[in-house]
């Protein structure tokens, strides 16, 4: 058989009547659907586009000469999608420092700018939406500013549901406050269903928050992680009342279900207690990004880990808490590598093997470490200057950092094991990574100076170890 011959055969074995090709194109469209519920379409799960019924800002700040700016959006374009939003504040005692029902017209943004007033102090400044907090005699209060004082923490967001009440969404449309608060002035009167007035949330809202420090001439900016189908139910509650909160999930009548994809294929599993499936989503085993230090150019980086389950943990070894860590620093040829255990109590010193990297306590729901030359170990390169940083001595410049959060061997208890048997190694973690460069100041045309300074934020690499 020649070339010709050959290539004839395979475009007879390959062709198809366009009966067979509908066929053939239905069975493709079923896997696809298929496919898509395998992967958990009603899930708790990340969301790729970052809006969602739940957010989490994983940090704000008011240390080291920073203002935090925090803006959150309603993106759906519906002229009646106005929504409820549950807003809490936690300060890294894992307490709830701030808790505000907040409402949002469509294609509206609320924006929130928060400042160090004194040593003790933290004051910030709405734009735009409707703020309510706990009043008087368990009252509602409409409110135009806020004071509490955690200078450090991060924030959850939870879509209480969209507002189905037209008085509600008129009011919205005509900046008349006033009216929310009468709303919730009568219902805690008279005891009427403050779920009347919203439908299911839709899981539009996103959020973002930008880390200024004028006189470094620094901004960092770190979008909101979301949640997707983290409720099909809407959940009203009175200003003052710090739920729903991230223990609120609620995607099935008799279970919750997570996916969490940090793992390829994505793993969908069912749990009795919500807590268990917001864990599951955001479960991870190792945490992965770069980092540079460099005097010369006035380059540092930092990292932050936020833990958003710790707060719920009623056991303080649960896996909520025990979220142990290690670090592993690569240089950039990948050829020289160096162990450290964030500092804990009780643990074997590097170097050590892979298989018996011990897991730590992280004894706080936010940790940050920066990194510092092993020349100049006590040199002080936070960026954040936050209380209680951890500073790691590097013994190159620049380079590849892993985090690992626990164990992964015969001998490893799982964080938490779902219905079907399916266990889970890691922990519930968030991670960003700042880095900054200083060069000082440089001239103008016009004869003055401007600082040369660059910051910016990025996103870790996240990967899960599971077992069935």
């Amino acid at each position: 058989m020649n070339l010709a011959e050959t290539f004839q055969t395979d475009r007879t074995k390959c062709s198809a009547s366009p009966v067979e090709g509908a066929t053939k194109l239905m069975i493709s469209t079923l896997a696809g659907l298929l496919l898509l519920v395998s992967t958990g379409s009603n899930a708790v799960q990340l969301s790729p586009s970052g809006t969602g019924q739940a957010l989490i800002v994983p940090i704000y700040s008011t240390e080291g000469g920073f203002d935090t700016l925090l803006a959150v959006s309603n993106t759906h374009e519906s002229s009646e999608s106005a929504v409820a939003l549950k807003v809490n504040f936690i300060g890294t005692d894992e307490q709830i420092v701030g808790s505000f029902n907040v409402y949002l017209r469509s294609l509206s943004t609320w924006g929130l700018g928060l400042r160090r007033e004194n040593d003790q102090s933290i004051s910030g400044q709405f734009t735009s939406g409707c703020v309510l907090q706990a009043g008087p005699d368990a009252g509602a209060e409409l409110i135009n500013s806020l004071q509490f004082e955690s200078s450090v923490g991060y924030v959850e967001i939870v879509e209480m549901g969209s507002i189905s009440k037209s008085t509600l969404i008129q009011a919205l449309d005509e900046g008349n406050c006033s009216v929310i608060e009468q709303y919730w002035t009568d219902i805690l009167a008279d005891g009427g269903d403050p779920n009347a007035a919203l439908d299911a949330p839709r899981g539009v809202v996103r959020a973002n928050i930008a880390l200024i420090n004028v006189a470094r001439g620094t901004m960092y900016a770190i979008n909101a992680i979301g949640l997707q189908n983290f409720r099909n139910s809407e959940l009203h509650t009175p200003p003052g009342e710090s739920v729903p909160d991230l223990s609120s999930a609620d995607n099935d009548p008799d279970v919750t279900t997570s996916t969490n994809c940090y793992v390829m294929p994505c793993v969908v599993d069912e749990w009795s207690d919500p807590l268990d499936a917001v864990s599951a989503a955001l479960m991870a085993r190792e945490v992965v990004g770069e980092y540079v230090i460099n005097d010369a150019i006035g380059a540092r980086t930092e990292w932050v880990l936020t833990a958003p389950m710790m707060r719920f943990a009623s056991d303080p070894d649960s896996a909520s808490r025990n979220t142990g860590a290690y670090l592993l620093l690569t240089d950039r040829q990948g050829e020289r590598q160096q162990r450290e255990l964030i500092p804990g109590v009780g643990l074997p010193q590097p170097p050590f093997s892979r298989s018996f990297e011990e897991p730590m306590l992280i004894d706080r729901p936010l940790l940050s470490t920066y990194f510092t030359s092993e020349l100049d170990p006590n040199s002080d390169d936070s960026i954040l200057a936050l209380p209680q940083s951890v500073p790691i001595p590097a013994q190159f410049n620049a380079g590849i950092m892993r985090a690992g959060f626990s164990r992964f061997d015969l001998f490893s208890e799982p964080a938490q094991t779902s219905l079907g048997g399916r266990k889970y190694f890691g922990a519930p973690v968030l991670g960003i990574i700042l880095q900054e460069v200083n060069n000082g100041v440089i001239p103008s045309s016009d004869g003055s100076f401007r600082i040369a300074a660059y910051g910016n934020a990025f996103a870790l690499s996240y990967s899960l170890e599971e077992t069935e």
